[in-house]
């Protein structure tokens, strides 16, 4: 992973090469959109802002130059340019500055958040009904693939899980711009650590704590999302959801953090993941409670307290 590293802090030629190859890739499997995320964080990380805005703007006349020629439709192209420049490349570009100005992932997770909410509320504007919606087109494109998949689902059960998809989806949108922007970083930060900090990306994650502010915000949008009608009740359960992802990176940091404090096995992080990939909702609700009393607890600095020596008078001859 170093060479990988210190191929894309060669030059600009290098790092838009990786950029576009891992654009190009993101077609034809998603979640390869960590490649082209991953080095424009590391970029924007070692080299500022600016190089990582003018790395976007070549890899998307690049991209959109080949599949021009290519011969794709440009409804296509526009729409996966608007998908990778809002939703991957965007993101990472303002958590990958927040993290070079404050040090802090813990401020970087919060402007992940932001710019999460963000796409959350200009969703709603921009749609007015999301629930209906996101039901039009899992209706075009959901229910053909069950119907070819011969699930043995009733026109009548498949309605419901269209109800059901259509009132979350808008929080998972939300969640997935933050666990992709997130995720970037984190592989952008590792890298630059195995160059110039070995180790250094282990301590970032392990500190990340967003305090009680936090804690607040949910509890406003619960009160809005269950005591007020309309749209402002579905932005608010659906930012709600946005925060329930938050705090699961909490956890998650808390979870690595207690591991390493308390010199427990490796064996307990691979439990961990190996719960995450064959239960994964019900993990991130555990991560998310989890997140949730850290930040009103700070379980980390109560254990480090603990295993301090008590202070005293200095002992001299």
């Amino acid at each position: 992973m170093r060479a990988i590293a210190e191929f894309i802090l060669r030059g600009r030629i290098q790092a838009l090469l990786v950029v576009i190859g891992g654009a190009l890739l993101t077609s034809l499997l998603p979640i390869l959109n960590h490649v082209s995320g991953g080095a424009l964080a590391l970029t924007t990380l070692r080299n500022g802002p600016r190089e990582g805005i003018v790395l976007t703007l070549a890899a998307a006349v690049v991209v959109a130059a080949a599949a021009f020629l290519a011969a794709f439709e440009a409804a296509r192209i526009e729409t996966f340019l608007l998908i990778m420049g809002l939703l991957v490349w965007a993101p990472v570009l303002v958590v990958a500055q927040v993290l070079r100005n404050s040090r802090s992932m813990g401020a970087a997770l919060a402007a992940g958040a932001a710019v999460s909410a963000l796409v959350v509320i200009g969703f709603h504007v921009a749609v007015g009904d999301t629930q209906a919606w996101w039901r039009t087109l899992m209706q075009e494109m959901l229910v053909p693939m069950l119907e070819q998949a011969h699930t043995g689902l009733s026109a009548g059960e498949i309605d419901r899980l269209l109800d059901t998809l259509a009132k979350v989806m808008t929080g998972i949108l939300g969640a997935t711009v933050l666990y992709t922007a997130m995720t970037n970083l984190f592989i952008g930060r590792w890298l630059q650590a195995i160059v110039y900090n070995p180790g250094g990306f282990r301590s970032e994650f392990h500190a990340i704590h967003l305090g009680r502010w936090m804690a607040g915000v949910a509890l406003v949008l619960l009160a809005l999302g269950n005591f007020t009608g309309g749209g402002l009740a579905g932005a608010s359960l659906d930012l709600l959801f946005l925060v329930g992802a938050v705090y699961s990176l909490q956890g998650l940091s808390l979870v690595h953090g207690m591991v390493a404090a308390t010199r427990a096995h490796k064996a307990w992080l691979a439990g961990l993941y190996l719960l995450m990939l064959f239960a994964l909702p019900q993990m991130v609700l555990v991560l998310s409670a989890a997140g949730f009393a850290d930040s009103l607890m700070d379980f980390r600095a109560r254990l480090g307290k603990k295993g301090k020596p008590p202070e005293g008078p200095a002992s001299g001859p």
